[in-house]
């Protein structure tokens, strides 16, 4: 809902409309005005959602927010995306995984292991009342969202998925212009 007014809010609109990841995107054709209001207006619902991002992973992995790490699987999601006839033509190995393989290795794979095993009784709970009330509490605990962005995006928790486990492998040490869509 924030995209791309947030980018014009915080003076990168133009860097990311000459990223080849946007050229096809239409919203990046024209600048976007955007008046003093509307610009308060997405500072705050900007720190609303990675306030309700940071605290909705917390409540259903136990920890912040993580990443995939599926660089050792290469060879078999490339074997997975050809099979569906879904792979970039002439791309050996493919450079891009298609979103659907992703989805379908995790589904087949990954959603069984922890901390994604009982994400969906977590989801569940969140239809009665008591769910709803113990989510509002996490979310409106400073203390545990100052706990939660003290870890910051750069310490992320990186997974990867190795003889039939995922396992933690390390923390993330991305540089901060490398961003995730």
């Amino acid at each position: 809902m924030l995209f791309p007014e947030y980018l014009v809010n915080e003076g990168t609109f133009e860097a990311n409309a000459r990223k080849n990841h946007f050229k096809d995107y239409l919203c990046f054709r024209r600048p976007i005005p955007l008046s003093p209001e509307r610009a308060q207006v997405i500072i705050t619902l900007k720190a609303r959602w990675e306030r309700e991002s940071l605290i909705t992973s917390f409540y259903l992995f136990h920890h912040g927010p993580c990443h995939l790490d599926f660089s050792n699987l290469i060879e078999e999601l490339s074997q997975e995306a050809g099979s569906l006839g879904v792979a970039e033509q002439g791309q050996e190995p493919p450079r891009i995984i298609p979103n659907q393989v992703l989805e379908r290795f995790f589904l087949e794979h990954m959603a069984r292991c922890q901390p994604f095993a009982g994400v969906g009784e977590k989801i569940h709970r969140l239809n009665n009342r008591k769910g709803q009330m113990e989510f509002l509490q996490y979310l409106q605990d400073d203390g545990l969202r100052k706990k939660l962005k003290k870890a910051g995006e750069d310490r992320v928790l990186v997974w990867r998925f190795i003889k039939g486990k995922l396992q933690a492998k390390r923390r993330s040490f991305s540089p901060p212009e490398y961003k995730f869509y």
